[in-house]
């Protein structure tokens, strides 16, 4: 490897970052690169050969081919094998060999030819070819197969709920949030920490910088973040993955797309249900409720092949899906007197509304095999959607919202090989937001109390985020030091751009009260809220990452992977941010009153309190120029495996790393707009008389229900006391520390191999962010043990409350995963795989703790990734007459439900935030079952198959809760304790489908 740079600037570089860009030139200038994110390796020997014997990886469906040669002792490694089917041949002393594999995304398989080929134009790739099975890997990882994304029934054909497949990972049943997350990361109740994974297609990260819902995308979507018709197969990781992965503390998927063919191709399918063919939930049922308007249609087509054959391919695809819902407006029931005050019949709003939503997935790809050395890709992939939503009850439909969630991503991607390197550049743009529209945003919100609520709503909110990244990294196959090396190194550079508007009440909202007592009726609005100020936030990031990586194969039976990662970001925490002068003030006379408070406390003989957080203003100021970035993200990463016999057939391993997510930027986001952004409210009378001990503004002063009409009076309007919003400014990313410890066995049963493995994880996670007040007294002070709030004096401001945020969260799993797994195929026609998950999971502190004040001395307690036992099974079988079964069967003891213990009275006496008894051994079941007929032949106008099929989702309709009611009241009992409230999965759904192919 050159080196372009002196060793003094390679350190400036990495202090700050400025050379990043030239870094990368010279990079790209010295060394070929590599990437093993989606492309894989296959290796092995060859035998009665030594150096120089060519060895051939040829894909029959494209010519697309790759050669090496081997080593002195007759090894190769064949690396950037995309997923397929691959001929591998070599010529001997003796002959031909040969081997007809498929190797998946990610990869890394074991191939050693010893069998001559005695004529290989007669070989025939279909039926011969070997399952391509990973075994002598120390990674955690589960592959998802073309025929299980084709074949498992799923509702939403999100491939991103094939995750459920891998042990250890979890996949929410919220329909607005439709995430996955592993080990014991977990945000807030029993929601997924699904910022901390990662999603890669073709090795581009979907990862958002600025939103919660891990994918950019996903967050408060009903959607999906990707057309699954382009997606060809994809692989779970959910410990011990390799230095290449970036930004993940908890797990990662790695996904292909399809690619054209030398054969022309077209498939196009629905898939459609219908409110008749659902049952009612379990709410439904006991409330006696009617069944719910429901209709989804989805629906798309692909289409590929060749343009100039064996050299440059196409393939193209949309997606459409279509949903209906309801929802029903119920206003309140008015008096006569109300009504004549209203001016208009509150019934004319009542009904049955639809709430549709819409989304549009495209997906565009061009491959050119320009050489044998040389090959190009480049792909454009697009989301629309629209949710109108947000409606019902007392909401008419004037208060909907528009849920928008656009991602547009351009990706181009060009590799360069010769007999030992492989070279891989990629550029990738991503441009995403999210766009909470009001359907009637010019529209003052007007909420007539326990009636009717019309208008627009008030929040506005609009969340941009725009990355360009370059990625180029290395590899060479043929390094020989007490045994062979595969030697990767890369390194990347983004570029990201945020834009976040959050402005409450920006759209002003008046509420009028029926109150005869307060001389309130509805001719008139009590109360008026505005929010004033700058609700908008744009920042700048750099992030810079490189990783070294090391596949060493010591022996025949020894392999080490031996990693190290390091990334760095600029401005992760906004570093350019400076606190308001008002907001310094406070924090330092805060801290100054909760020392005071604390000394007083001791003179008097009482102890402090050992939640006590010890405060410390200056770590939350900021000045513009004392946040550094952090230089600390240093992650090595080990794994071993032995395979004992030699053969494959029993592989002990075990693996060691650490991994460094991000911060959100959203949470420095709100920090800014927080202190520049607040909200006035306006109290109204007849006459401008004081009301309840407080001052009002006569109502004829008010010249219209608007924005401009209120920003008149906001000198006059109450500030009910600005939230000030802090983070330390030595904030550090997210991490985890992982350790497993595992084997694998081929076990032989039925005149087939089964693959058995059984492991041992461990996962510690830290520098989770933690939100606390600091306006609390260090002790206690009341009988109830209550920590007091300490008024700042207002002199300074109008806070009512300060919030600070900390790396005060941590977690920890300890889990065992067993599977048992036989793949698919065509040959033999069925295929199985058995998941076992035994799980614990423990959080210490929350994201936001209110109730246990200081993070850092909070118990650890069981969080909602604690599914004691959870079990996912999947298989296909051929039956007869062209019939195919397919299911996705889920059983769980389900989560643990939050509790909250008043009995002992309020403050730190309560116990709020412990979870109660797992709802039992299979408190969670899901069958989903799918049944279709395919027609082969050249019918229907040349068609070449044709299917038609029907799911079950939720077979046996049986009752899966989320949410159970746990408070326990001061005084007397609650009769609703331990009750469900919400539902975790649909109830049964019956939906059909067709598909052809061409």
């Amino acid at each position: 490897m050159t080196l372009c740079v002196s060793a003094r600037s390679f350190r400036s570089t990495l202090r700050t970052l400025k050379y990043s860009t030239a870094l990368t030139a010279c990079l790209l200038a010295a060394v070929p690169a590599m990437a093993q994110v989606t492309t894989g390796t296959i290796r092995g020997h060859v035998a009665g050969v030594g150096a120089g014997t060519v060895v051939e990886a040829v894909n029959p469906d494209t010519g697309f081919s790759r050669k090496v040669k081997t080593r002195e002792d007759g090894s190769y490694a064949l690396t950037g094998l995309r997923p397929g089917t691959y001929r591998i041949t070599a010529t001997g002393p003796d002959g031909v060999y040969e081997e007809v594999v498929r190797i998946q995304v990610a990869q890394s398989l074991v191939v050693d030819m010893d069998q001559l080929t005695s004529d290989i134009e007669e070989i025939v790739v279909v039926g011969k070819v070997r399952p391509g099975m990973e075994l002598r890997t120390s990674e955690i990882g589960t592959n998802v197969t073309t025929e299980q994304i084709d074949m498992l029934p799923q509702g939403s054909r999100n491939f991103l709920n094939f995750a459920r497949l891998a042990p250890g990972v979890r996949v929410s049943r919220d329909e607005f949030r439709q995430q996955f997350s592993g080990g014991a990361a977990n945000a807030q109740g029993d929601s997924l920490a699904a910022g901390q994974t990662n999603v890669f297609i073709d090795g581009v990260s979907l990862k958002s910088n600025v939103q919660q819902g891990g994918i950019a995308g996903q967050d408060g979507s009903r959607g999906n973040p990707f057309s699954q018709l382009a997606v060809q197969e994809f692989k779970v990781l959910t410990q011990n993955f390799k230095a290449e992965f970036e930004q993940a503390s908890s797990s990662v998927i790695t996904a292909v797309t399809k690619s054209g063919s030398n054969e022309f191709e077209a498939e196009a399918f629905g898939l459609f249900a219908r409110k008749n063919f659902t049952e009612r939930n379990f709410f439904d049922k006991r409330d006696d409720r009617p069944k719910p308007d429901f209709s989804r249609n989805q629906f798309g087509a692909s289409v590929s092949g060749p343009i100039i054959k064996d050299k440059l391919f196409f393939f193209l695809s949309y997606e459409g899906n279509f949903q209906d819902r309801s929802e029903t407006v119920v206003p309140g029931v008015v008096t006569p007197e109300q009504q004549a005050l209203l001016g208009f019949d509150p019934q004319e709003f009542a009904g049955t509304r639809t709430s549709p939503f819409r989304e549009h997935l495209g997906f565009a790809k061009l491959t050119w095999d320009i050489s044998q050395s040389q090959y190009a890709e480049v792909a454009v992939n697009v989301s629309r959607e629209s949710d109108i939503r947000d409606f019902g009850g007392q909401n008419s439909l004037e208060r909907a919202n528009n849920i928008k969630n656009p991602v547009t991503s351009v990706r181009a991607k060009h590799e360069f090989s010769g007999d030992f390197f492989l070279n891989e550049l990629t550029f990738d743009w991503r441009k995403s937001t999210f766009n909470p529209t009001p359907l009637n945003q010019e529209d003052p919100a007007l909420n007539f109390r326990n009636v009717i609520n019309l208008g627009g709503q008030s929040f506005r909110q609009e969340v941009q985020d725009v990355a360009f990244t370059l990625r180029d990294n290395v590899t060479f196959s043929d390094i020989s030091w007490h045994g062979n090396h595969v030697v990767k190194a890369g390194i990347r550079v983004a570029r990201v751009e945020a834009d976040v508007e959050f402005g409450a009440f920006i759209n002003p909202q008046f509420d009028f009260f029926d109150q005869p007592a307060d001389d309130l009726d509805f001719s008139f609005p009590a109360e008026a809220r505005l929010g004033v100020g700058d609700p908008n936030i744009s920042v700048g990031n750099t992030q810079f990452g490189v990783f070294l990586q090391d596949d060493w194969e010591a022996t025949d039976k020894l392999i080490f992977n031996i990693g190290i990662r390091w990334d760095y970001e600029g401005n992760m925490n906004n570093k350019n941010f400076v606190t308001p002068d008002d907001v310094a003030e406070t924090m330092r006379l805060l801290q100054e009153m909760r020392d005071a408070d604390t000394a007083d406390a001791l003179a008097q003989g009482f102890s402090v309190a050992p939640d006590a957080f010890d405060f410390r203003a200056d770590d939350f100021i900021s000045t513009g120029n004392n946040r550094s970035p952090f230089m600390k993200a240093i992650q090595p990463r080990l794994g071993v495996s032995y395979d004992v016999f030699g053969d494959e057939s029993t592989v002990v391993f075990a693996g060691w790393g650490r991994s460094f997510d991000r911060t959100l930027f959203r949470v420095a986001a709100e920090e800014s707009i927080l202190n520049n952004f607040a909200q006035r409210v306006f109290l109204f009378s007849r006459d401008g008389s004081l009301r309840n001990g407080q001052e009002t503004i006569a109502i004829d002063r008010l010249d219209g229900f608007t924005r401009e009409a209120l920003l008149t009076l906001v000198e006059e309007g109450n500030d009910p006391g600005r939230e000030v919003r802090a983070v330390d400014n030595d904030l550090k990313p997210p991490r985890s520390d992982q350790f497993n410890l595992g084997v694998r066995q081929q076990v032989p049963m039925f005149e087939t191999v089964f693959n058995f493995s059984a492991t041992y994880s461990h996962i510690r996670g830290k520098n989770d962010i933690a939100f606390l007040p600091v306006n609390r007294s260090n002790f206690d002070r009341d009988d109830d043990g209550r920590l007091d709030v300490i008024n700042t004096p207002r002199d300074f401001g109008p806070f009512n409350n300060v919030i600070v945020g900390v790396n005060g969260r941590k977690t920890r799993f300890n889990a065992l995963f067993l599977t048992l797994d036989k793949p698919y195929s065509a040959e033999e026609g069925w295929g199985f795989n058995v998941a076992y998950t035994l799980s614990f999971a423990k959080q210490r502190g929350n994201t936001f703790n209110f109730d246990w004040i200081n993070p850092f001395t909070a118990p650890f307690r069981p969080n909602a990734a604690d599914e004691r036992h959870r079990i996912v099974i999947n298989g296909i079988v051929d039956l007869p007459w062209g019939l195919k079964l397919s299911t996705l069967t889920e059983l769980g003891s389900g989560q643990p439900f939050q509790v909250t213990d008043l009995s002992q009275g309020f403050g730190r006496r309560a116990v709020i935030g412990n979870l109660g008894d797992h709802p039992g051994l299979f408190a969670f079941k899901q069958v989903d079952l799918r049944v279709q007929k395919d027609f082969e032949g050249d019918f229907f106008g040349g068609l070449e198959k044709l299917s038609v099929f029907v799911e079950a989702i939720n077979l046996f309709n049986s009752n899966n809760f989320g949410g159970r009611d746990g408070f326990i009241p001061f005084q007397g009992e609650n009769p609703n304790f331990g009750l469900p409230f919400s539902l975790a999965g649909p109830a049964r759904t019956i939906q059909f489908g067709i598909k052809a192919k061409l």
